[in-house]
């Protein structure tokens, strides 16, 4: 059974590390781009699930999610741990995606 923190190396009985957090930390990332939208129907129950991670499959991109967004989740999803980014550079692009918005606002209210 998938749950919110299956990755695909603890799907097939590895111990979660570091990496396992980032993996999570990014489906994690699409839960709140889409306010849960992920979760809703019992994907978590669904063997299908399982069958996703294991082959590397996310969900699909949302139309709320921009593309930038959808890349860094991408990498940060990454079937092979070692090639995941690490937190700090996934905290350096969420602030690069604050300030971006911060401007966009700012522009239409100046």
């Amino acid at each position: 059974m998938a749950d919110f923190t299956s990755t695909p190396e603890t799907l097939v009985g590895l111990p979660p590390t570091y990496e396992s957090d980032v993996y999570t930390f990014g489906l994690l990332l699409v839960d709140a781009i889409t306010k849960g939208a992920r979760c809703s129907g019992g994907v978590y129950d669904s063997d299908d699930t399982n069958d996703a991670i294991l082959c590397g499959k996310l969900p699909n991109k949302p139309e709320v999610m921009t593309t930038s967004q959808r890349q860094l989740i991408e990498r940060m999803c990454r079937y092979n741990p070692s090639d995941r980014p690490t937190m700090t550079d996934i905290v350096r692009e969420l602030e690069g995606f604050s300030k971006a918005t911060l401007t966009s606002e700012e522009f239409c209210t100046g």
